[in-house]
């Protein structure tokens, strides 16, 4: 976690953002058009930002709810050319160069919002309407970046954004759980006999194992259901994609070979997991 304030306009600063944080595959890879590189760090940049503000354990939720309004209030300033930031400047610059849909940032600026609101959800479609907001927007502004716009692609893209985030929330459970966040449906927890104190406590019974690897099995199959967007996308952005899909594909299978306990063992890929990684991404693109 960064507590960083916003960044300036400097795409420097704004790159060195996007490397600061742990994340499972790189933001801007060497597979990224190096044209694109900058725009992307810059989209990452806004994300996480706003993201690092509503996460910020130091401070209250409603000191985190007023810096992430008065956040929101400068980007919409800047849409409107009615303020000039350079943090806000250079995303507007993107937004207008590539043609973006503005509403989509707005959307993750709502996850964000939601995120210090709302601390369970009741079932599965309910967090899948929560990834609606706080994933799939980061996909389809891709999209939009290299022109692909058709509705389609937008399913797919969908599908993978969605299985990467629900990935990343069973990975990260015990930080989420640690700042009152619990992101394991009701329904699942009725569904396996779970005890909602035991999962806040952070102590992992055999019920909840089995329910942490039936997401497991849930979001691989989601994962596959968007593969089919590889097919339409330039080669390079094959491999970067491609390779994020296994990467979150190995995530799963260290939580599987964890046997599901995510409190007590660090899911993490390490540097020879990315190289196995690029190398079955390199040799399925080809």
């Amino acid at each position: 976690m960064s507590n960083k304030s916003t960044p300036n306009g400097d795409f420097t600063d704004i790159n060195e953002l996007a490397k600061c944080h742990y994340e499972n595959f790189p933001v801007v890879s060497f597979l990224v058009p190096k044209q694109l590189r900058n725009p992307i760090a810059a989209i990452y940049a806004f994300a996480r930002t706003a993201d690092d503000i509503a996460d910020n354990p130091e401070k209250t939720i409603d000191e985190r709810k007023k810096e992430l309004s008065e956040f929101k209030s400068k980007f919409k300033a800047r849409l409107e050319g009615k303020a000039n930031s350079g943090f806000f400047g250079k995303i507007v610059d993107v937004i207008n160069k590539f043609d973006l849909d503005s509403s989509l940032f707005f959307d993750l600026l709502t996850a964000f919002e939601q995120d210090l609101n709302k601390f369970d959800y009741s079932d599965w479609n309910e967090l899948l309407s929560y990834c609606e907001k706080s994933a799939n927007p980061v996909g389809r502004i891709i999209l939009q970046l290299i022109g692909k716009r058709e509705e389609s692609l937008y399913h797919y893209s969908d599908k993978i954004c969605t299985a990467l985030q629900i990935a990343n929330l069973i990975q990260d459970a015990k930080e989420d759980l640690l700042q009152n966040r619990n992101y394991f449906p009701q329904e699942f927890i009725r569904q396996f006999n779970c005890s909602l104190d035991d999962i806040k406590a952070l102590k992992p019974d055999n019920n909840f194992k089995q329910l942490v690897l039936h997401e497991c099995k849930l979001v691989r199959k989601m994962f596959f259901e968007g593969m089919p967007l590889l097919n339409y996308l330039p080669y390079r952005w094959k491999m970067e994609i491609g390779a994020t899909v296994n990467g979150g594909l190995a995530v799963l299978k260290k939580i599987e070979k964890k046997r599901g306990d995510v409190f007590n063992n660090k899911i993490k890929l390490s540097k020879l997991d990315f190289i196995i990684i690029f190398a079955k991404t390199f040799l399925s693109a080809g």
